[in-house]
């Protein structure tokens, strides 16, 4: 394997429109009513088109430390939101690092993201 060149995997391309409601998965928890909001809004993020499966988990953690810092706000809260959202890809940078690029319409030849939701949803 040696001198074997390895060709740098194609970007994801996500769009810059909100997604509509009904790509936004079941959670893996159980949601209380203040957390829906946050959990529909995380995932109706254009960026949200490359999450899988098992960024559900992350991304409901996500959803906890925003009811928190609405209910108690904190510089440590804060800094954990930012750690997720990078690892999510939600903040320029982390979308860079992640081989993300926005287009105003992403060309349909191009693949949508790694989602695979629709299988999920279908299988209960």
């Amino acid at each position: 394997m040696a001198g074997t060149v390895r060709k740098k995997p194609a970007p994801d391309v996500i769009g810059t429109d909100e997604r509509p409601v009904t790509v936004v998965p079941p959670s893996p928890f159980k949601l209380q009513a203040c957390e829906i909001g946050w959990w529909q809004t995380l995932w109706r993020t254009p960026v949200a088109a490359t999450w899988t499966v098992s960024d559900r988990p992350l991304v409901w953690a996500l959803t906890q430390l925003y009811v928190k810092l609405c209910e108690e706000p904190g510089a440590g809260i804060a800094g954990q939101i930012a750690n997720i959202s990078a690892q999510l890809g939600l903040n320029p940078r982390s979308r860079i690092q992640l081989s993300i690029e926005e287009h105003k319409e992403p060309p349909t030849e191009l693949r949508p993201g790694r989602s695979r939701f629709a299988d999920v949803a279908e299988a209960g």
